[in-house]
């Protein structure tokens, strides 16, 4: 991840929804942007990431959107890292939107998924089934392999392609985080 930046890219950490909570921390005060929606819940999350050193965008697909989209873009173009939540804020639970790809593709910047796993943990009942980790529990943390969209596709590669293999992808190394952990066998 450094070495991209260092190229004069940004890189765009890409983190599930609910996988979101320890991340955060982890990545606290690094400079790091982050979007976030418009709504109520949006606000009450925003203030306290806000407090953990991460520089907060408005914008969901609902409202605002468009907004967001171009902040976001012009932190990459000016070598930051930011973060997305591609199957937020209302799910389904790991469908990858668009827009992920699309400030990729026009920002030249790699997706690099990160994820987390924890034992022991609860798992919410929502959607997202949201990890929040138990006292003393045990986590694994792991940055997978950079993901670089092309501006331009040919009949080999398309968005639904990229959509698929980074799904895929951040679905294999939660599979692979969750069984280390114990959470699966």
């Amino acid at each position: 991840m450094r070495h991209s930046i260092e190229k004069g890219r940004g890189v765009i950490l890409t983190i599930w929804h609910g996988r979101m909570l320890l991340l955060i921390y982890h990545l606290r005060s690094r400079g790091i942007f982050g979007l976030v929606s418009s709504s109520f819940d949006g606000e009450l999350i925003a203030r306290a990431v806000s407090r953990l050193g991460i520089n907060i965008h408005r914008g969901s697909p609902r409202e605002g959107g468009n907004e967001g989209f171009k902040a976001m873009l012009r932190e990459l173009k000016a070598s930051k890292i930011v973060t997305m939540f591609p199957d937020g804020p209302t799910g389904p639970m790991h469908k990858f939107r668009d827009g992920t790809l699309h400030l990729a593709r026009l920002s030249g910047a790699p997706i690099v998924p990160v994820l987390f796993s924890a034992a022991p943990c609860w798992q919410a009942g929502s959607w997202d089934k949201f990890m929040v980790m138990k006292p003393l529990s045990k986590a694994i943390i792991k940055f997978g392999e950079p993901i670089y969209v092309s501006r331009k596709f040919d009949e080999d590669q398309s968005l639904d392609v990229y959509r698929e293999s980074i799904r895929d992808q951040m679905i294999e190394l939660e599979n692979e985080l969750d069984k280390r952990i114990g959470l699966k066998e």
